[in-house]
């Protein structure tokens, strides 16, 4: 962006920590000011400690609480980085906001009736031109990050900048190396931030979330073993239950969570292959909260994704009561409520809500379930 043109200001937030370790958020943001100081630019500290605490780390254990798989990382973006950051950057009298998320922004003018990409200066240039943004998947596809973006608010995108869109990995760290940054070899941040990459997601949720042992049923409605609480598990998850010793022998296959009660604390457990036939069942997703944009257009094939570099699903979006629901084209690996489904047009993003639940259509009414 600096060699770009660009009057460059860098900015570190700060996050909440809920084991309190204030030690490691001041070494990071030490570790931001010295890449600053290298680049020789501008730089801030936003405090954002209390909205973080609420709009990520609550939401992802309240949803826990529910039974849902929430997704901090979609909830940070929307509500923080893309959120109160943005809010807070364009009142300091910034033009733009950038992020090194791998994604991009195609930025096109109309021109004879033609619609041509354009660089984001050549954008501002020609800003008396009519405009479109669309929100892409990055060129390499490993680190693509464009589900996570899936909720910002559309309205953002003109003065949003993803300087990493068309780059690899490898191509950054060069970069890095070639301006000298401290932060050329860093490893990778993966995982919840605030986790710690130690301690597993389970252990982490119990310290928040009381655990309560309940039954573990088999597809026969057999109990079969005990579990520490139906809202710490996923649909597809493998380990975390127990099986009682008559039911768990060398011959026992390995088994999955196909279902969950939150209400009666049970979760149902099958093989491979139940997993496989309730994936196969043909079902529509229900959405709540669309996010869009670009209008979503009935009986069109799009393709969904429920979790990040998760494979693509052929689907159509249908008007149910008013709103757009989900309809499967082909079977989807595991959906839960709470996830994100983010629908795509080739690498475009088109659409994003969260999904309440699944609705299955059976051959008699009496076997239609929620899970």
């Amino acid at each position: 962006l600096k060699k770009a043109g660009f009057d460059v200001t860098g900015v570190y937030f700060k996050r909440y920590k809920p084991d309190g370790d204030k030690e490691q958020c001041r070494q990071d943001g030490l570790s931001a000011q010295k890449v600053a100081e290298q680049l020789g630019i501008e730089f801030k500290v936003y405090d954002f400690e209390k909205e973080y605490k609420k709009y990520v780390f609550d939401y992802m254990i309240n949803g826990y609480k529910k039974g849902e798989t929430p997704n901090p990382d979609i909830a940070c973006n929307k509500h923080i980085k893309f959120g109160v950051f943005a809010k807070k950057a364009f009142e300091d009298g910034a033009d733009y906001i950038a992020s090194g998320h791998y994604a991009r922004i195609v930025r096109k003018i109309k021109l004879f009736g033609i619609n041509i990409p354009v660089s984001v200066k050549i954008a501002e240039k020609l800003s008396f031109l009519p405009q479109r943004y669309e929100l892409k998947e990055a060129v390499y596809k490993n680190k693509d990050q464009s589900y996570f973006l899936s909720q910002i608010n559309p309205e953002l995108l003109p003065s949003i900048i993803f300087p990493l869109g068309k780059l690899t990995k490898s191509k950054v760290r060069r970069i890095a190396q070639s301006a000298e940054l401290h932060t050329a070899e860093r490893k990778e941040s993966q995982g919840i931030c605030f986790i710690g990459k130690k301690m597993r997601l389970k252990d982490f949720l119990m310290q928040y979330i009381p655990s309560k042992e309940g039954c573990v049923t088999d597809t026969k409605g057999r109990v079969i073993g005990t579990h520490l609480g139906a809202w710490f598990y996923t649909v597809g998850e493998r380990r975390g239950f127990t099986l009682f010793p008559q039911f768990q022998t060398d011959s026992t296959p390995p088994l999955f969570v196909l279902h969950k009660d939150i209400d009666k604390n049970l979760i149902q457990v099958g093989t491979k292959e139940d997993l496989n036939l309730d994936n196969s069942n043909t079902a529509d997703i229900k959405c709540v909260k669309w996010n869009i944009f670009e209008d979503l257009q009935e009986n069109k094939v799009y393709l969904a994704r429920i979790r990040h570099r998760g494979e693509k699903t052929k689907c159509m979006a249908q008007k149910v009561r008013g709103d757009f629901q989900v309809v499967l084209l082909e079977p989807m690996h595991c959906p839960s409520a709470g996830q994100y489904a983010a629908l795509y047009e080739k690498d475009k993003v088109i659409a994003s809500a969260k999904m309440e639940g699944r609705v299955f259509k059976c051959a008699t009414p009496y076997m239609m379930r929620w899970s």
